[in-house]
């Protein structure tokens, strides 16, 4: 049996993300808008807009430019803010209650909206869940009779419940600094255990290396954050009784956490191991719920594609509940595409929702008979293969561009970003979205500047898998890693506080039974838009 020991002092690693401290300059990412900006670094938008003369009012921006901010702000690189996504689906730098700005939250709006063709007062705050009247009442002279141009900017003013939840946010926040429990609240040295196949050749061996590799990197973010971390990394072998072998090692007592198995037959006994001596157990490959369910001391960190099936039709029935639905059947025997639109029917069935059938070999009377050319139309698939998803888009742009009255989306399955190098154009075309638990965007400069720094660090780029093994390693590893060093004993109870962007992986764990195992509960919607950008719905 080779075990594989490596222990690792994170000063010996190379950092992987940089921290820019009390910046006054901001380079514009994905997805971002001037609003979102001035939110992020606590400073007003009028503010920005006159430091920055050539952006006009902010509707001229691109990815890559060089903002100037006023004032003094902190912004970290790896410990960003969490992402919010407003009403019109585009992802923006949200703030904890704490770090609201208040000078923001007193203009009495959230977001400027730039008026778009077509556009009227009634279907803008249908959008954004106002009323036609709070909208005139944030933009006057405006009142509901008035027409809205082209290019026009408007202010979109916080809802009823937004503002509730702001407030009890501030109120609960306030209770909890007086409540304080008494305990460790931090720590400043973390022993981490990796316990994977990493000496096993083939695909199989590379794609653990690459997921240890990104935990180094994680690591060494957390040390450059004033928290040391040793990690000790052993080669589990594959059945039971290498991985008992592994357990014999002393060191082992003595972890914080603990990443592993791969195999699942190894398994209970990590998870009984962990138990025994209160170490939490993060499981990061599987998704069946009988490992270890009754075992406080585990995290399965993979999102179960029934979950993430189930998740995604509560955001579809609460964030498209004004669409007319269409159920476009393709003639395949897809189970899980026959299965996900039956779902959701049913879903938007209970909430009064009624859904359409369309034959994607219908005719021409058929599809303008199944689409509403008043309402906003967003048709799902019930199947997902590359070829179905293919002859999809060639249907409806085909519909669409002799139609341009009627207003079409699309909905599909956590396969469809893997075809992006071939139907791209038809998804940004189509409005597409796609329900997933994990996502690479390719085009965000914090992304491509991670994989530079891991091709630097280890002399090689990352294999080209779904997902990417090192990024999901850096994502998991810092949210684990950064999060004991910031609530040590109290981080299952306040883990809801972490602020992390990933990379690739969001997190969200929760126990499904009183003292049983955390399962991510994490999922969210890609969107291609028209406009040709891909955003984060959740």
């Amino acid at each position: 049996m080779n075990i594989l020991r490596i222990l690792l002092v994170a000063s010996f690693i190379f950092i992987a993300t940089s921290i820019q401290a009390q910046s006054r300059k901001h380079t514009i990412q994905a997805g971002e808008t001037v609003s979102s900006i001035s939110r992020m670094y606590g400073v007003s938008l009028s503010d920005i807009l006159k430091l920055n003369p050539t952006i006009g009012n902010g509707d001229h921006i691109e990815q890559g430019q060089v903002l100037i901010i006023p004032g003094t702000a902190t912004v970290t690189g790896t410990t960003t803010a969490t992402t919010a996504v407003t009403a019109n689906h585009s992802v923006q730098p949200a703030t904890t209650a704490k770090e609201q700005p208040q000078g923001y939250l007193n203009t009495g709006y959230k977001e400027m909206y730039k008026v778009a063709k077509k556009d009227n007062l009634y279907r803008i705050a249908l959008l954004y869940k106002i009323t036609i009247e709070e909208l005139c009442e944030a933009n006057p002279p405006l009142t509901p009779d008035s027409k809205i141009k082209k290019g026009q900017l408007l202010f979109i003013p916080f809802t009823k419940a937004e503002k509730k939840a702001m407030v009890e946010s501030l109120v609960a926040q306030q209770m909890g600094q007086q409540q304080q429990p008494v305990g460790k609240k931090t720590m400043s040295h973390i022993n981490v255990g990796v316990i994977l196949p990493l000496k096993d050749g083939g695909d199989r061996g590379m794609k653990m290396v690459e997921f240890y590799q990104g935990l180094l990197m994680a690591a060494d973010s957390v040390k450059h954050q004033g928290t040391s971390v040793d990690i000790y990394a052993f080669h589990s072998g594959s059945s039971v009784t290498d991985i008992k072998f592994v357990l014999t090692k002393p060191e082992l007592k003595n972890m914080d956490v603990i990443f592993g198995p791969l195999d699942g037959l190894q398994a209970n006994a990590l998870a009984d191991f962990c138990k025994d001596h209160s170490i939490r157990l993060v499981m990061p490959f599987g998704t069946t719920t009988s490992y270890a369910h009754s075992n406080p001391y585990v995290y399965h960190s993979s999102t179960s594609r029934d979950k993430a099936r189930q998740n995604v039709e509560n955001i579809i029935s609460n964030k498209f509940a004004n669409r007319n639905f269409v159920i476009l059947n393709t003639g395949s025997a897809d189970e899980n595409g026959i299965r996900f639109t039956s779902e959701l029917t049913a879903v938007l069935k209970e909430r009064g929702i009624n859904t359409r059938t369309l034959n994607i070999n219908g005719d021409e009377f058929a599809y303008t008979s199944a689409l509403n050319q008043f309402r906003d139309n967003i048709i799902i698939p019930d199947a997902s293969s590359a070829n179905i998803t293919a002859s999809v888009a060639r249907r409806l742009r085909t519909f669409a561009d002799a139609h341009p009255e009627f207003q079409i989306s699309i909905l599909g399955y956590p396969e469809w970003p893997t075809y992006t190098s071939s139907l791209l154009k038809d998804f940004y075309a189509l409005d597409t979205y796609a329900y997933c638990t994990f996502y690479r965007n390719p085009k965000e400069a914090r992304v491509q500047h991670f994989e530079d720094r891991f091709r630097k660090n280890f002399g090689k780029e990352m294999a080209r898998s779904f997902p990417r093994y090192g990024m999901y390693g850096f994502d998991l590893g810092y949210y684990f890693m950064h999060g004991l060093a910031r609530l040590g004993d109290y981080f299952d109870e306040q883990q809801n506080t972490l602020t992390y962007t990933p990379f690739q992986t969001p997190f969200l764990f929760q126990q499904t039974t009183t003292g049983g195992a955390h399962f991510n509960q994490s999922s969210f919607l890609v969107h291609y838009s028209p406009n040709q950008k891909i955003e984060i719905v959740q």
